[in-house]
């Protein structure tokens, strides 16, 4: 199935043009939420997506001891050391401020200061309104705990099929999982291809 021109249309509304007075930045700002010292390449996956689709400049806020790890990989990413910070609630909010969008939970593992990193992130970025993609060890702490995101719109998650049946079986935990009329529901409601 073709994809809807009115969906083409949409995005490239989205999409700022660039002319001469433009400066860095104003292509788009993205903060990564993430990575770790035993996955410090997922957050740097984010980081570098975001740059090949488009954003002007991505910035990793990560611990101390992952962001010598990441500042490694490339030289196109800033890569800030505060989510271990003693000040960190403070820090996040301020760099909230900056960014167009976030992207919460590639590589921040599952640790209950991971944890306290993931809330925090979503609280302030709720707080300015700024888009939200959930990703990975987000999702994993949305599965227990949906109130964390719940009303706000302007959030995009990003399962697996086993998160997905996770995040689910949490959310209707009152209805039994049957993963093709699910499939088949969304599919029949998307303008885009088959889900995989």
């Amino acid at each position: 199935m073709p994809i809807n021109s009115d969906i083409i249309d949409k995005f490239k509304s989205l999409v700022p043009k660039m002319h001469a007075g433009t400066y860095k930045g104003q292509g788009g700002r993205i903060g990564i939420i993430g990575g770790s010292h035993e996955y410090s390449g997922s957050a740097y996956i984010s980081a570098m997506s975001s740059l090949k689709s488009g954003a002007d400049l991505s910035y990793i806020l990560t611990t101390h001891e992952a962001s010598s790890i990441i500042k490694t990989y490339s030289p196109d990413l800033v890569v800030l050391p505060v989510l271990d910070d003693i000040n960190y609630d403070i820090k996040i909010d301020k760099w909230m401020t900056k960014f167009h969008s976030v992207i919460i939970g590639p590589g921040l593992g599952r640790t209950n200061e991971a944890r306290n990193y993931i809330k925090i992130a979503l609280k302030h970025a709720q707080t300015h309104q700024i888009p939200i993609v959930i990703d990975s060890d987000c999702l994993y702490l949305l599965a227990e705990d949906t109130s964390l995101i719940q009303g706000y719109k302007k959030c995009i998650l990003t399962p697996n099929f086993k998160e997905f049946k996770r995040l689910f079986e949490n959310a209707f935990a009152n209805e039994e999982y049957n993963e093709i009329e699910i499939f088949s529901s969304i599919e029949s409601q998307c303008e885009a291809g088959k889900l995989i």
